[in-house]
Parts: structure tokens; sequence; C-alpha cells
């Protein structure tokens, strides 16, 4: 086969003659013969094949990035089909070493001679850097270089390539290695230069080659680093450096590593990326110190070409046919070469206008920018357009130019629209226009419903913002937080942000707007028209937007200048005939027509057109495909309307020998929610498996109504689904729609039978979506669709499945498929992110499942049916209860979904075989799920807020507002804001207040966004507000409805009521007493009265029409003041509950005080009315009380931790109630527990800690005094037996060897010592006067403890524990002040008891017996440590070590105080010890360094730890078991233990949620192996064994528990 140059796709260039000829070796046998090159192209070519591409090699006239440059250039010139590129040779590498920094990233690396190094994109850089680019500046002390320039990433297909290599890789060897062995096979000349070498030195980086030798035979051996040896090359992933000059310098090679996170050095890749779009490939030949050699040079080519045979062959040829031709970048490529040959500034970006960008860090953002966007950019849609629609002809369009609504929009502005019908012209107008406004500032998108990229209002405006900055480059800094947030937000909530953006850049520049085909915008098309309309009134700039004649658009755009295509037909028929004669000029020069054919073509085509484009078109596409000699024949069949000819394509179809399968293909394309590829239709029809191979020839022959576009099947046009879809379909396929939609349904259910465990073969539990690798083949491919659309199908195929309920035969599959494939259908979800949508599907199908009990059983056995509800009841209970884990981690599904799905779960009880083998719960666990909804991500949330719908929920807390869909329970936004809030516009906005109280905000529920600020009118607050005016010092509160806003502050001395839809002032009320200031304000229902209530517990009501006075009672503690629902009842709540009638000034009735401790915050209770009951918290449950008699109706919930905030929805149907880490939310028919009068029996302590020795389960509880609790683990005996203690504790340690526990009481001063064997108290010590226990220690030894106090004097005091009395005092440290009433302090003893550490807001300090005196190892830095776990001694106490408050793990010499090891950001540990060799914590293991190397050039060997442990920074997340660092098991909300209430021994993890709830969990994670190998597939019972087995129980399932039994 004879090839051209445009037969070449891929370029390969090499720089060195070793290195071209490994690359040639590579190549398959035979060569290709040379080929012509263009006359400038001064490069020497080799042309081949390695796969199925066509391979051209180039070798630059000489070394570095401006010849490499010239290279490409003349390569692209030549050969203008390459579609990327491969940089392939030698390099220099970075040898193993982990220093301190970049141990914290885990980079560890071993790169050795012979290994191979592929650019990679990492943080903001493509994978190269040139890093001798940018400007040395001058400072005070010296120089600071500043690098700049970016360069671009490899194209999409070659990084997808190399993230499929990095996962197989994963499982089984590379082949490159084998290649490299056919080379020498094939060519045995190559084996005197090409073996690899056996020796591999590698020198310190501060000793300098001796001698003028190359071999390093002066150099002494002793400066050799001792390495294990290794004959195998490895592939290493990340960043390479690239200069003008060859690198020989270790200290700098060294330091550009730890800067940059450089780990390969060469000098031609700088000159490629941004002009020839490649990968760079090296193999290592030198490490780039004085040693350099040039013994490895030809293995390390030829390995190097070795892997990049392997690359091509992973890369399918038609994936490489989609990327763009780079031969356009030539002119550009010469121009920047000939300003750069001398210098570098062809590092510029050459295809933007970033060429006048100075600032590295702005390039960077415009980059983020635009890789956030996700989209191309719309010129791609508009040359793709032009050339399917044959063509952009300026006299189809120059007659538009000229009419006076055009004109009149060009001197004017506003907004115009060109309407007309299907095949008009009207995409094709816009291109012209878009071309002739040639100097304005422009963005432009062209809509199309059948491509997903754009058929959406979201998409709409991601293409006008790429435009826009694509022509202002400076827009990205101001844009780039809005663009980053909007990327994570579903497309309906982004849209908002969109729209945001595009007003500020309108804000700030003029510029024109065109939008083609709005009736193609398929989702949110009424958003994107109301946006459309606001916009164009309220900026300068120009919109012009087009589409057919749909009335409901007009009726938006009922105020824009219209342009009729209909009532300018003339023009555009001339503009059709200009059109018909370029396509009949095409056809007479492709298809070779004679001057009479010419002549008949055209004079039918123009008499028969109608003024249609889309017509002509059609008809030439068909005539471009027959012989000239039945040219005639066939144009005469072709009736003139575009109707008809749609009409004519369908009967061919009809008449076809394929009939039934094109019709068949056609209806499915017609019912699907989303365009198809080619590999999701074969899942969907009913075709022969051996017709399957030949889907894109049955696809050619549906007439002209398909194209395949990237392998995506869409409609040649809208027109022709429209076509379609008017034709009843069972017109096409003699069936309704309703039946397409069923057998849709079924055949993906047939799909999805392929689903399995581990789709992608991820390794690692606690893989994460960020780090997943899609394989190629894309095991999902063939199914993503059935896998996200099933369900709506089977909705679609019955007219009214609410009412009539889902069959028994459609039941059954549906059954079958949950019982054989659920979970993995889950894992499939996650791994497509599609967790959300898919839980919203599954409630509508078990709505659906819900038929009307008035209506015909669906099915004759009616316990068969209920199977199939309990069943979907369960699928739903499990998704929503592990959703936060799915969506994030895909393996967890099997992992903590079958460790902690409830004992009676269908779920648990059906996938019991694919529950992890290495992990069980061994007590605590659930038997049923419950009854509420977790929501995560809170913190310490204090008020809670519905929806008028009770869709949605809000939270304040510490770090802001966050908003949940309570459907799903997914987060939809957060936001900073500090004060009481309400929902406005029926949940779309929140209305807050600003912090100094001046003015409203309204926020968008949806995104977050800010949307509009309101000034609180004809106020006294001040203008500017003082700063004496800041947060805490005033207070306010919304209406139910948001309409009113009160705020109150003492410095105006009265209480203002505004309109929050205008801001105007409503009623100003003084306030008399005003020395104190105003803690809570509250509105009644029907807003005419507000309660005022002050420091000092002074509480009134006002009245707000009258502002009167009308009631107040004297001094009430309280939290929260409430009005009942009818306002005749006020809730006065605090420690205890006042139950008032404030019209007749008395009490109705008060719950006694919880038990509160002094130091807590939120021991208080809490209230929410119902229509005639309230409901209150009682430290740890939720209680339902009478308004107006003590009498509760019952418990809603016991959360096991304090309640901090409760409300239940305006209906009263659902309540949401906040703990201190997570919000439930529940309906109201769950309330349990029986009528009773006041009691105060509730359980109220609060879990303070839990040790574990493997047998027993030790727990501290608080309530006004604590309890120690002893739990044997065995099952058989669940007696406890409880310690009562004197002691309000604070702390409470246990002792070294495990006997004894100790607990001490800031606030009542005393302190007890246990023995936990015999179950005795030991000793007991109460402070006397003002002295308070500021901290405590055990030791020195196992008989003493010491502890310290807050006192006159300056001591710590040792006591025995046996002799009950102090046997020595300690001088405490000199820098301590004497008196002090600051936090605790920290004793560690070391176990010879010679040394005593003590941490506290003064530093770290170390006492030491040899020298009787302290020593300050850390001076006053806020806390030196967090507790007495996060310090530790050697058994000799040679040695300690330390976790700071900053989580810094720090290890110090005793004797000296030198500092031998500084981790940075380890955080915190429960395990912390030191031997001969290891400092060791629960997340790894730390080599202890025996050399004086200063810090910041240690070496540091590290293990990974296998110790299991929770997060113990209590404002970090511990929502995971890990192994060491490694996620192994996410943790439901309801077995989260309480902050640091957990405790290992071995493989046992004990976790105490509260102070009556522990779970016990036996865990042997073995990081070696991996998650592929650490479960066990059980045997599967076939669905009907199970349907067998379920009838021969019992007949009806009323409950799961009963279920569960039968299976």
């Amino acid at each position: 086969m004879a090839f051209t140059t445009f037969d070449y796709t891929v370029g390969w260039i090499s720089a060195l003659p070793v290195e071209l000829a490994a690359a040639k070796a590579m190549m398959d046998k035979p060569l290709h013969p040379i080929l012509p090159q263009d006359t400038q192209d001064t490069n020497n070519y080799t042309l081949g094949r390695i796969g199925k591409h066509n391979v051209v090699l180039a070798i630059p006239p000489n070394m570095g990035v401006g010849a490499a440059a010239q290279a490409a250039a003349n390569l692209l010139r030549s050969f203008p089909n390459i579609r990327f590129g491969l940089m392939v040779g030698i390099g220099g590498g970075v040898p193993g070493a982990l220093t301190a920094n970049s141990m914290l990233d885990n980079s560890m690396l071993d790169i050795r001679l012979g290994d191979v190094v592929v650019s990679y994109p990492k943080q903001q850089h493509g994978g190269v850097i040139q890093y001798d680019f940018g400007t040395e500046i001058q400072e005070s002390n010296g120089s600071e270089f500043v690098r700049k320039g970016h360069l671009d990433k490899p194209p999409p297909v070659l990084l997808t390539a190399l993230r499929n290599l990095q996962a197989n890789d994963m499982t089984e060897p590379l082949k490159f290695q084998r290649h490299y062995e056919e080379m020498l096979e094939n060519y045995p000349t190559m084996s005197r230069q090409y073996l690899r070498p056996d020796n591999d030195e590698l020198y310190s980086s501060y000793y300098i080659h001796q001698g003028d030798k190359a071999d390093c035979s002066q150099c002494p051996k002793e400066q050799l680093i001792a390495r294990n040896s290794r004959t195998v090359s490895i592939v290493h992933y990340g960043l390479i450096g690239s200069a003008n000059r060859v690198l020989r310098n270790a200290v700098e090679r060294d330091r550009l590593h730890e800067e940059e996170g450089i780990i390969c050095f060469e000098m031609e890749a700088a000159g490629l990326m941004n002009e020839f779009p490649c990968v760079v490939i090296r193999g290592i030949c030198d490490y780039c110190d004085s040693h350099k050699s040039k013994q490895w040079q030809a293995y390390s080519s030829a390995i190097a070409a070795a892997y990049a045979k392997e690359l091509l062959l992973n890369i399918a040829p038609k994936s490489v046919d989609t990327l763009p031709r780079l031969s356009f970048l030539i002119n550009l490529v010469e121009q920047q070469l000939d300003k750069t040959h001398q210098t570098n500034e062809s590092l510029r970006k050459i295809t933007s206008k970033l060429e006048s960008v100075e600032d590295v860090a702005a390039h960077t953002r415009h980059t983020e920018c635009i890789e956030a966007l996700n989209c191309l950019h719309p010129r791609y849609d508009k040359a793709r357009l032009e050339d399917t629609k044959g063509g952009l002809l300026r006299d189809a369009y120059k007659w538009v130019l000229e009419t006076k609504e055009y004109k009149s929009w060009q001197s004017i502005g506003g907004l115009l629209w060109i309407k007309g019908n299907p095949g008009k012209g009207k995409t094709m107008l816009v291109c012209g226009i878009v071309d002739e406004l040639k100097h304005d500032d422009k963005a432009y998108f062209f809509c199309q419903a059948t491509i997903n990229t754009n058929n959406t209002a979201t998409m709409v405006l991601r293409g006008l913002i790429f435009a826009a900055l694509d022509l202002i480059v400076p827009l990205s800094d101001t844009l780039s937080g809005k663009i980053a947030q909007a990327s994570k937000l579903p497309q309906e909530s982004a849209f908002y942000v969109y729209s945001d953006i595009i007003d500020e850049i309108l804000s700030s520049q003029k510029m024109v707007i065109l939008i083609d085909a709005l009736d193609e915008c398929l989702s949110g098309q009424d958003m994107l028209l109301r946006y459309i309309v606001k916009s164009s009134a309220s900026h300068s700039s120009q919109w012009l937007v087009t589409s057919r004649n749909i009335p409901a658009i007009g009726d938006y755009l009922n105020q824009a200048s219209r342009l009729s295509l209909e009532l300018n037909d003339r023009s555009v028929s001339d503009a059709v005939h200009g059109f018909i004669r370029h396509k009949v000029r095409e056809l007479a020069r492709a298809k070779d027509y004679d001057a009479d054919l010419q002549t008949f073509v055209l004079r039918y085509l123009l008499d028969n057109a109608e003024g249609t484009f889309l017509w002509v078109s059609l008809v030439c596409s068909s005539l471009l495909k027959i012989r000239p000699r039945e040219t005639k024949a066939e144009l005469l069949e072709y009736p003139p309307s575009l109707r008809a000819v749609y009409q004519r394509m369908l009967s061919i179809i009809e008449e076809a020998k394929d009939a039934h399968k094109l019709k068949q293909i056609l209806s499915t394309i017609c019912i699907v929610f989303r365009p198809i590829t080619l590999d999701e239709l074969g899942s969907l029809i009913d075709l022969p498996e051996e017709d399957m191979p030949y889907l894109e020839d049955f696809i050619s022959e549906c007439g002209s109504f398909l194209n395949i576009r990237q392998s995506s099947i869409e409609f040649v046009h809208q027109s022709a689904k429209d076509f379609l879809l008017e034709q009843e379909p069972q017109h096409i396929l003699s069936c309704k729609k309703i039946n397409l939609h069923h057998r849709a349904f079924v055949k993906s259910l047939e799909a999805l039978q392929s689903l399995k465990r581990n789709m992608y073969s991820l390794i690692e539990p606690g893989t994460s979506l960020d780090e997943v690798v899609i394989p190629d083949p894309d095991p999902l491919k063939d199914i993503r669709y059935a896998c996200l659309y099933w369900i709506d199908h089977l909705m679609q195929s019955y007219e009214r499945p609410s009412i009539a309920g889902i069959s028994a035969t459609d039941a059954s599959l549906i059954l079958n498929f949950l019982e054989m494939k659920y979970l993995y259908w889950l894992e499939s979800l996650s791994l497509l992110e599609q967790v959300y949508p898919a839980t919203l599907k599954l409630l509508k199908l078990q709505f659906a499942t819900q038929f009307d009990s008035g209506s015909e059983q669906p099915s004759s056995d009616p316990s068969e049916y209920s199977i199939f509800q309990e069943f979907v009841n369960d699928s739903i209970q499990f998704i929503q209860y592990f959703q936060q884990a799915l969506v994030h981690f895909p393996l967890q599904v099997y992992i903590s979904g079958l460790l902690f799905c409830p004992s009676y779960s269908l779920i648990k009880q059906r996938f019991w075989h694919e529950a992890p083998t290495w992990a069980s719960v061994e007590r605590g666990l659930e038997e049923y799920w419950p009854s509420y909804l977790s929501l995560d991500n809170v913190d310490y949330p204090r008020f809670l807020l519905w929806s008028a719908d009770a869709e949605r929920l809000a939270a304040l807390d510490r770090n802001g507002i966050s908003t949940w869909d309570v459907t799903t329970g997914q987060l939809l936004t957060t936001f900073e804001a500090r004060h009481e809030f309400a929902f406005a516009d029926s949940g779309a906005t929140l209305m807050t207040i600003s912090d100094n109280g001046a003015s409203i905000a309204l926020w968008s529920t949806i995104t977050g966004e800010l949307l509009e600020t309101k000034m609180l009118r004809d106020s006294k607050f001040p203008a500017p507000v003082p700063k004496s005016f800041g947060k805490g010092e005033f207070e306010s509160a919304f209406s139910d409805d948001a309409s009113l806003v009160a705020r109150a502050h003492s410095w105006i001395h009265s209480v203002e009521i505004h309109r929050t839809s205008c801001g105007g002032i409503v009623r100003r009320i003084p306030l008399y007493d005003v020395e104190f200031m105003i803690c809570n304000l509250s509105f009644n229902i029907s807003k005419s009265l507000l309660v005022v209530a002050r420091a000092n517990g002074f509480i009134e009501v006002l009245d707000i029409e009258s502002g009167y006075n009308i009631w107040s009672t004297p001094s009430k503690a309280f939290s929260q003041v409430m009005f009942s629902r009818c306002s005749t009842v006020l809730a006065i709540a605090s420690d205890r509950l006042e139950m008032w009638d404030w019209q007749s000034d008395r009490i109705f009735y008060s719950l006694p005080a919880i038990g509160t401790r002094v130091d807590s915050a939120i021991q208080t209770r809490k209230v929410t009315f119902l229509q005639d009951t309230v409901l209150v918290s009682n430290a740890t449950e939720l209680e339902e009380w009478d308004l107006k008699s003590p009498t509760k109706h019952g418990n809603h919930m016991s959360f096991g931790t304090k309640i901090s905030a409760v409300r239940v929805c305006n209906d009263g149907q659902k309540i949401a109630a906040a703990t201190v880490d997570a919000v439930r939310v529940w309906h109201l028919d769950k309330a349990i527990g029986a009528a009773s009068t006041i009691d105060d029996s509730s359980n109220t302590e609060s879990l303070k800690c839990v040790y574990f020795n493997g047998k027993t389960i030790y727990t501290v509880s608080d309530s006004d005094t604590s309890s120690i609790r002893m739990r044997s683990v065995a099952v058989e005996d669940n007696a406890d037996v409880t310690l009562r203690t004197q002691v309000n504790s604070d702390m409470c340690s246990m002792s070294p060897n495990g006997s004894n526990i100790a607990l001490w009481g800031y606030y009542n001063k005393s302190a007890e010592i246990w023995n936990l064997d015999h179950g005795r108290r030991l000793l007991l010590m109460n402070s006397s006067g003002d002295n308070s226990l500021m901290g405590m220690g055990w030791g020195p030894g196992e008989a003493q403890i010491t502890i310290s106090q807050l006192n006159q004097t300056a001591w710590l005091e040792c006591w025995s524990i046996s002799e009950a009395r102090m046997v020595r005092r300690l001088a405490l440290p000199s820098n301590r002040e004497v008196v002090s009433d600051k936090d605790f302090e920290y004793l560690f003893w070391s176990p010879t008891g010679s040394h005593l550490l003590m941490s506290s807001e003064f530093g770290l300090d170390l006492w030491t017996e040899d020298q009787t005196c302290w020593r300050n190892v850390l001076e006053d830095n806020g806390y030196s440590c967090v507790n007495e776990s996060c310090m530790s001694f050697s058994a000799d106490a040679s040695l300690f070590a330390y976790i700071s408050a900053e989580k810094d793990l720090k290890l110090f010499k005793t004797d000296t105080l030198n500092m031998l090891l500084s981790i940075r950001g380890h955080g915190l540990s429960f395990l912390l010890s030191i031997d001969d060799h290891w400092l060791k914590t629960d997340r790894a293991w730390y080599g202890v360094p025996h050399t004086s190397t200063k810090i910041d050039k240690l070496v540091v060997s590290r293990r990974n730890s296998e110790h299991l442990n929770i997060e113990s920074d209590p404002w970090r997340d511990k929502t995971w078991l890990r192994s060491g660092e490694t996620n192994i098991i996410w943790l439901p909300p309801e077995y989260r233990p309480a902050a640091s209430c957990w405790d290992t021994v071995k493989s046992k993890i004990v976790l105490g949620m509260d102070a009556t709830r522990f779970t016990i969990l036996d865990v042997r994670w073995n990081h070696s192996i991996g998650s592929k190998s650490q479960y066990t597939e059980g045997t599967e019972l076939s669905p009907r064994h199970l349907h067998k087995r379920r009838r021969s129980s019992v007949a009806i399932y009323p409950q799961h528990k009963k279920i569960a039994e039968s299976l």
C-alpha cells in the first residue's frame, strides 16, 4: 500500500543518533519509503508503523529547546495530519531519597539508571518545566530567581493512555521490557552497544568527581551511597525539567527537586510542549551530578523507546483521529521561532493572548479557569457546523447585513431575535455574522439538541464565558474563584453562578453575545430566556439570538427586536439559490458531471428548494452517494418540501432489506433521554450477535436521519427527530411509545447482568473518585446509559404507574436485578458520579410500588409483591444511609456498607458473600435501619430552619450556613454567615443580616452565591457603623415568612423592625433599662408580637402594631425564648423549661434542670412547637410534652450526645435535630414511648473516654459526677459494673499497666484513683480554698502520681497511691506564673523516673533528676502539646518526642535537647513510642537518626504503620477507620466515636458513641495484599431458588425481620 504525507498521525522526535537508532528498531518491519517533503523542511525522516499507527521519526540538527522546536515546525509543515507527538530519549534522574519535606506528600523516589521517566501533569504544571526561564530580581539580602512561563500538558488521549498503563502496571508487568528484548533479537548487532550495564553507582550529593577520568576510578568508594541492587527498569511519572544547558550539579539537582518537584532533567522538551503537543519519555542515563558518564546512554535510549512503543499500542487509532490537526500551528510556530531564535521566548503560549502576560500566577489562574469550565471553545462548534452544512458562503448570509433590523441592532444595541422555520439557514446566518464582527469583542454559542454538551442552559453560559476569557485574559484574575465553585455544582445550580459571572463580565466590558437555536436548549430553557431578557436590558452589550417560530419563546422575547425569515422570504430564497449553485459545482467536480447533468441538477434544485437550506443539503448528500447515470432518476424522486423529503427517507427505510432493524434503531434513538454511543445502542436493541459489529453500517443506512459524531449517535437535525416523533411510533415499529420504553427497560436490565464487583480493579478500599484511573477498555462504556436510565424507561412504560402499580412481571425482573446486582450497580453509580440522581429515581420507583389500595392487585401472589416492595424499601434505606461514602469511595459499598448494614437488612442477607473477610463487627451492630436521615458536614450547629415546602433544611454552625436536600441527603451549598437567617422565595434564597446589622443579604440556596444586598433604611443604626458595633453586640430575628426583620442594640436603646422587601422601617420601639445587652429576639407566627430577652434575664413581649410593652417577667435564665404556634404560650428554655401563659401572667408548668455542668456550653434544653404540643430536648433525648399540662406524650429520638438545636417544619410533619457533628431528619410519625408525667429519668451522661484491654471495656462518663463502667466483651456476659465517683472529671488517665485509672476535676477541685481489677477507690484528693487541680500524670513509677495545683505555691506534688500521702515536691519551672486561671497542664514521666515533661500554655519544659532543674524545650507557644498521649520517652530516657498543637512531630535528645527529627503536619496520635530504631505513631514509623546530620539535610527512613486508628484531632474529619494512614473503613455517623472515645488492642478496636452505646470491630487489613484479594466470592443463590425458599417459609412479610430470616 502506498502512503502519502496525510497518512501519518504520530510524530516522534529524538535528539541523538543513539536515540534515533533505538526508535527505528522499535518500528514494525518493513519501514516505509521516504516521501517528498516541504521545500523549506530541513529535517531527515524515517517513516514506519507501530501497531496501527503511522509514525514519523525526526532528529533535530543539534540539542536544545530551539532546535527541537524547529524540528517540530518542519515536521508539521511536511506532515500536516500529525495529531500528537512523542519526545523520546535520555535524561538525568533524581535518585532515590526521602527528605523531611518531600516526606509530607509521600513522594518516595527510587529512580535508578535504566529507569524510565514520563512527563505527567502535577499541580499547575503540564508535565514539563523550563527551570532556567525567568527573571533574576535583586533583593536586600541577595537576589531571587522568579520562574516565568507555563507549558501545556499532553493531549487528553495521551493522558488517558498513561493512566491506563499506570493501572495495568499495578496488576501485571508492562510489556515494554519484552519490546526491548525483541529489538535485540531482531537486530543482533545492537547487543554490542544496547545491553543493560551492571554498575549503577550513586555518590553523595556533596561529593564532587575527582580526576579527569569519566569512570570515577579516582573517586573513593566510601562516598558511594549503599543501595540494594535492582536489575529491572521501573517507570516513574512526574515533572521533567528542561533547559538550554546540561545539569551536572547534584546539589542544584536536589534543590530543584525540593522546590519544583522535578524528577528528571533534559534539554529539548520545553521547545515542544506549547507548539507540538506531546508526551516526553526519558530513559535515565545519569544522576545529573559531576560523575556523569555515557555508559548507560544506549540502554536507556532503547528502554525509553520500548515504553513509547507500549504507549502507542495502548492508544486506539479512532481516538487519535478525533484530535485536531497540528498543522494549523505552523505559521504561528514560524513567527514565534523568528522572534525567539536566540532566546527562550518560544516558551510563551503562541495560540493565545497570554504572550503579554508577565505574571505566572495570572497565567496559571487563566489555565485553571479554562479547565474548570470543562467545555470546548465555541469556535470548534462553529467550524464543525460549517463543515457539516457544506461550508459557509458569504452570499448565503450577506443579505441579513442590509436589513433594517440588523442595522438598527448594530447601532442601538439591545436584543435581536432572528426566527424562522427549520432548515432556513439560521445557524449559517449566525456563523456569518460572527465572521463579520471582526473587530468586536464577541462571545457566541450554538445550541444543538442532539449533543449533550450543547443542549443545556448551563452549557450555553459556560461556552460564552470560555469565549469571553479567550478574548480578555485578565478576567480570569477576578473570576477564577466563582468558576472553580461553579465547576463543583450540579448543572442546575451552576447556572446561577455562571449567569452572575457573565453579568460581571458585561458590567466591565461591552460585548456582542450571539446564541443560535434557543429552541434546542432542552434543559433550563426558561431560565436562559429570563436571563437573556434581564441581561440585555441591564447592560450596554448587544444580544442576538435565533430560534424556530415557537410561541413560548416569543412570550419571553416579546420586547425584543425581531427579524423573521418568513417575512424576508425573497432574501432567503436568493441566499438559498446561491447555496445551490455552490453545492452543484461541488457535486459536478466530485462526480464528474457533464454540462447537461449539471444544468439539470441545478434547475431541479432551484425550482424545488422552497427557500430551505436543509432540503438542499439532504438532497445533495444523497446525490453524492449515487452514480452520475442514476442521478436524474434519483433526483426526480425527491419531493419539494422538507417534510416530504423526510417521508421519502422513511419510505426507503421501510422498503430496505433490514427494515425492522433500521426502524428499531430509529425508534430507540427517538426515546432515549440523552444521545447514546454505538456501544450503548447495542445494549438497548434486539439485534443478533453477528450483526453487532455492523451497527455503524446500519446507522448509515437510516437514510439521512442520523449522524455519528465522536461515537455518539445524533439526529442530523432537530426537525428530523420532531418528524419521527410526530408519526406515532407504531408507524415506525408497529408499537406504542410506552412499549418502546418498556423494551429499553428490559434490555437495560439484561445489559446490567455484566455488572460485577470492583469494575475498575481498584486496590485500596478507601480509593476516592479523584484517584480512580478509568481502564481501557472501560468496562462500563457499554452499560453506562443502562445504569443511569433503566428506572426512567420503566416509569415511562406506564401511563400512570403511581395508581396502577408495577406489574408482577416487571416487579419480578426488578427484584431479580436488585437481588443479584444491587451492590454492583451502586458501585457503578459511584464510579459514574450518579449516586444522588439514582437515589431520586429509586424513590420514584418506591412510590410507584405503593399502588392504590382500591385498584387491582398487580400480582396473583401478594407475598411475592410484598417481597419486591420490601426489597425496594431496603435498597433506598441502604443508598441513603451510605450515600456520603458512595459519592466519593466506590468500594465502601461492600466494606462499610456490608459491615454496618443492620442485621435484618435484606441487602446484608443477600450479599453476605461480598462482605470483607478481613473485618467484622463483633458487638454493637444495629438490627434495623434508623428511622431518620443523617446529614453530615456540620460543626456544632446552633440554629436550624426548614424551607416552606420542607424540601430543604439549613443549619448555622461555627463555619457558616449549610443547606441540604432532605429527600436525598445531598449537601447543596455552604457559605459564610454568623447570624440567624430565614428562607425566602419558597426556599430558593436565604436571607441573612450583616455582621454590623446595617443591611440584609439574599443568598442563593442553589449556589451559595450572594444575590443582593439591601440597606435597612430610616435607621438609627449609625452609618458608618462604629467599630464597637461589632459581632455579639446586637441581636436580630426574621419572621417565619422572611417579610420582616427585627434588630436591637443596647447602643441605640430600641428595637427596629424593617420590611425585608425594601429595607424600610415598620416600627421603632424604645427599650428601657438598657445597661444589659439584648440576647434573644423572636416573632410569633402572625408577626404581631415580638419577644425580647436580655442578658440579665429580663424578658418582655412587645406589640408591634402599637409599640407597647404588653408583658414582662423578671430575671429568668434562658437560652431560647419562643412563641407557640397559637402565640398564647411562651417557652423559656435554659437547663430547665418554663411554659408560660403570658397573657395571664402564670406558668402552666416547668421541667426540672437537666443536671447541667458549669463548664458545658450546650447542656441546655432546646424547644420547637408542634400544633398542640412542644418538643423539648432533655440532654440526649427529644421528648414531646403537652402545651399546657405536665404530660409527656412520648419520646421521639435518643441521640447519645447533647442536642444543640431542634426544629419542626411548617406543616409539622418533619423534625430536624442537631448534635455536635450531625443533623438528623425524620417524620413525626416515628415518635415512640408512652405518655407519662414529669420525671428526670432520662440519660444525661456524656462519654469522656474509653479504654480497652482486649477483654474488658472501661468507659468514663459524666453527669453531675463521673461514672466508671466496666463491660466484658463476652457476648454471653452483658452485666455492667458501674463505679460511682465523687469527681466531676475534666480529664481521666489510665495507668501504664492498665490496672488503675485517675480522674480529676478542675471545677470541683478533686481527684480520685481507682483500681479497676478490684473496683475500689485507692485515693481521693480534695483541694482546699481557691486551689484547683491543673494537671496530673502517672509516675514516677506505677505507685505514684504527680499533680499540679492552681495555688499560691510553685510546686508539683508526687503522691504515693498506696499510702495516700504526698511523698515529694518539685519546684515549678521558673518561667511559670505562680497563679494562673488558664488551661490544663499535662505531665509525663519517663519509664526510668528520671525525667518529667510538662506541657502547658507556657511551653514545654523538661525536668531531669540528675540536675534537679527544668529546661525549656519550647517557649510560650499557646499550647505545646494537646494531651499526655502526645508525649513519650525512650526506655532509657535518652530520647523524647512530642506532638505539638500545630500537629508537628518532633524528636529530641534528652541530654542536649538537640532536635533529631521534625515531621510537619503529622497530626495527633494515640500511639507514640520510641525504641532504638524507630519513632512509632499510629500513622507511621520513622527511623531514629543516629548522626549529627543537619535537620534540613536529613534523609529519613519511613515505614507505614498498620496500627488501627481514627482521626484524633477534634477539628478534623472522623469518618474513617484507618490502618496507619490508609483509609480502610468509612464510619457512618451512628458509629463515629465521641471525641477520643476509642481504643485498640491488636486487631480489635472499640468505638464509644455515647455512655451506653459502643461497637467492637475486628479488623485484619493487610497493606501488602490490597482490597482486591481480601474478599471471598461466595456461592450466589439464584433468584428462583431464593423465591422458592421464601414461599416455603412464610406467606406474608410485614416486617424486615421475617423476610430476612426467610433468606
